[in-house]
């Protein structure tokens, strides 16, 4: 089985996903890229947007503690 991840990771400085309009827009059509050719595979378990990107236990962007969520529009 894969787990597919899309192209973020964690600076060690900033462990939040981007909030930036344009980045996020970029991220989206690179994440349907990813889907469009790997979606035929039969061991493709789950897509996942950054296992590194984390966040407080009190949902503060910075910390170590809770994997932050980030969804794709």
């Amino acid at each position: 089985m894969v787990w597919q991840e899309f192209p973020l990771s964690s600076s060690g400085f900033d462990n939040w996903p981007p909030e930036d309009e344009q980045v996020i827009e970029e991220l989206c059509a690179i994440a349907e890229s990813y889907v469009a050719r790997r979606r035929h595979h039969v061991s493709l378990l789950l897509w996942s947007g950054g296992n590194e990107l984390q966040g407080s236990l009190d949902g503060r962007k910075m910390g170590q503690a809770s994997p932050s969520v980030w969804t794709i529009r």
